[in-house]
């Protein structure tokens, strides 16, 4: 019997539309996900805008990169190299690595010169056709890396894998925090709140959290910490300062980025100069 999956395909920029699709068959190097759940990250936002439609898979395209989900399907090779069997629960990694590049052989396969995977890579014109999340079912390609999940975690938390692992390699592998440490975040976005969790479970003694003015209504500090901040205060920075800001709008500062080519500074469309030349409000959050 023929099994049919479902998945939104962003056809243009801002138009997701439900599709239905033929679900391949599975060689004994390949699988087949069942998707539970898929996290939803910046870049698919940044996606949906259009802003990606000429780098990757074009469109259209099926989003979605942090994919969780059970074994439906699975050839005997591959789950052998996988180590798994129908009905396990796994994480895929949004990267298809080849193995070979001077990348992957020196261990940095997220930066694979291939440019294959999951979500943003692969378009639907591409067979096997199903390489995005958001849809019922995911292909899994013989060079795929999956990763056991607990089966008791709820698919809410379980999607926050990838985020927490960013969150890991940045503040722990790279940045070496441990005990005493004094870390800045710059950012309470889902990844900059992570980070700061990570950072504390690292043993960091002092935590400052930096973002603009609407960032302190945030009131997951608690949630994230256990209780609430030190100290929280707003201020305004001169436009010069932004300008030469070693942050982006992502979570961390750049000490802490991962290794790889350093991109160049862009001031957050979301930051605005004042007629005296400032930029708007900065709030700094300190957790001692």
């Amino acid at each position: 019997m023929t099994i049919r999956a479902t998945a939104a395909v962003l056809k243009k920029p801002r138009d997701l539309q439900l599709r239905d699709f033929t679900v391949p068959d599975i060689g004994p190097d390949e699988g087949l996900l069942r998707v539970e759940a898929c996290g939803l990250c910046g870049t698919d936002y940044e996606q949906w805008q259009g802003h990606l439609r000429d780098w990757g898979g074009g469109l259209p395209i099926i989003p979605g990169h942090e994919v969780i989900g059970f074994i439906e399907a699975v050839g005997s090779n591959a789950a052998k190299r996988w180590k798994v069997a129908e009905g396990d629960r796994v994480a895929v990694e949004p990267v298809i690595p080849c193995g070979h590049c001077s990348q992957c052989v020196t261990g940095a396969y997220t930066r694979c010169e291939t440019d294959s995977g999951y979500g943003l890579y692969h378009g639907t014109k591409v067979a096997p056709l199903l390489w995005g999340g958001y849809a019922t079912h995911l292909y899994l390609h013989p060079r795929a890396m999956l990763h056991h999940l607990p089966t008791g975690v709820p698919p809410d938390v379980m999607t926050l894998f990838n985020p927490l692992s960013n969150a890991v390699r940045w503040i722990y592998e790279v940045g070496k925090v441990g005990l005493g440490s004094t870390v800045v975040v710059s950012g309470p976005g889902q990844r900059g709140l992570l980070a700061t969790f990570v950072a504390k479970q690292a043993g960091a003694t002092s935590i400052i959290v930096t973002g603009i003015g609407k960032d302190a209504r945030r009131s997951s500090w608690r949630g994230i910490l256990g209780r609430t901040p030190r100290s929280m205060s707003t201020r305004t920075i001169p436009s010069r300062a932004c300008a030469h800001s070693p942050t982006e709008s992502s979570p961390t500062s750049s000490w802490t980025s991962p290794p790889g080519p350093p991109r160049p500074w862009r001031r957050p469309s979301t930051w605005s100069s004042a007629a005296d030349g400032s930029c708007s409000p900065v709030s700094r959050v300190t957790i001692r």
